[in-house]
């Protein structure tokens, strides 16, 4: 009789250790699962600040380098929308601050912008008095009241203020214009 009781004690013993282990493994998994999904979507946040650093045409001007990360359309309110990222790579105080940008279509149509705005926010006027070496800045630019469907750009003028009157030039040629219905 005594050796059933050692024996159904073991076995109840083993069993309940067994379901803490289960129940302990069981939490272990939940909170690495938690984890993973955390740096996934952490890995996913700097893939795409990678892409856009390495995205689309860039121009290097007066030791200024300009990238058109996106040129969209949007038919809502018939503008087309320039996003990009201006990085400042020389030595001493250079201020960034945009002046006239010219669009030229494909077709010919020709079309001007005043506004240069921050990435974010387009109605605040893009103006880095002192930008620092080797950071990227968000722009857009907004070209307002384009009636025609572009498919190319064929000339992209965004000008920034300096180096005279002419102001510092950076000219895309040929980008494809993607549209937002």
């Amino acid at each position: 009789m005594v050796k059933y009781f050692i024996l159904f004690f073991v076995v109840l013993s083993s069993e309940t250790f067994a379901q803490t282990n289960v129940n302990e493994l069981n939490a272990k998994i939940k909170a690495l699962e938690a984890k993973v999904s955390e740096v996934e979507i952490r890995n996913s946040e700097l893939k795409k600040a990678l892409d856009l650093k390495n995205s689309g045409a860039a121009l290097i001007v007066d030791s200024i380098k300009m990238r058109v990360t996106q040129l969209y359309r949007d038919k809502a309110d018939n503008s087309i929308y320039v996003k990009g990222l201006i990085t400042y790579l020389g030595e001493g105080d250079q201020s960034l601050q945009f002046a006239t940008s010219n669009l030229i279509a494909s077709s010919g149509g020709q079309y001007k912008s005043h506004s240069g705005g921050i990435l974010n926010n387009l109605n605040d006027t893009f103006h880095v008095p002192h930008p620092e070496k080797d950071i990227a800045y968000g722009f857009m630019v907004k070209f307002e009241d384009i009636e025609e469907q572009i498919p190319t750009v064929s000339l992209l003028t965004l000008r920034l203020l300096g180096n005279g009157l002419r102001g510092i030039e950076f000219k895309f040629k040929g980008l494809e214009v993607a549209w937002i219905l």
